[in-house]
């Protein structure tokens, strides 16, 4: 995916002036956070990442670009996530085990076509 799309560019923070309003900017590398996408090889590592999803919803999620934060305080609030998955891992001694969960989608598409 564009890395636009990855920072959560809208339409209007990517429009052109009113007078070539048909065409948006493509983005560039000039555009540092653009180009910090572009290092970490973001594309690659979503694809990685939807590697290891257990449902179906979150490998389509995460293949087409693991969501970024608008806001530095949601990153902040995901980095204190991490932080504390961690210290829970530390004081069991063993890794925490993400697996068993169930994709409910099929069930949620049966149940609202009545059947």
């Amino acid at each position: 995916r564009p890395a636009a799309v990855l920072l959560g560019a809208t339409a209007e923070s990517t429009a052109a002036p009113a007078a070539a309003e048909e065409s948006s900017p493509a983005p560039t590398a000039a555009d540092p956070a653009v180009a910090t996408l572009d290092l970490l090889e973001w594309p690659r590592l979503s694809a990685h990442v939807a590697q290891h999803a257990s449902t179906a919803f979150s490998r389509e999620l995460y293949g087409a670009g693991i969501p970024l934060p608008r806001e530095r305080a949601e990153s902040e609030a995901l980095l204190e996530e991490t932080a504390e998955a961690f210290a829970i891992e530390r004081s069991l001694g063993v890794p925490l085990e993400l697996k068993g969960f169930t994709d409910w989608l099929p069930l949620g598409s049966l149940a609202s076509k009545g059947a």
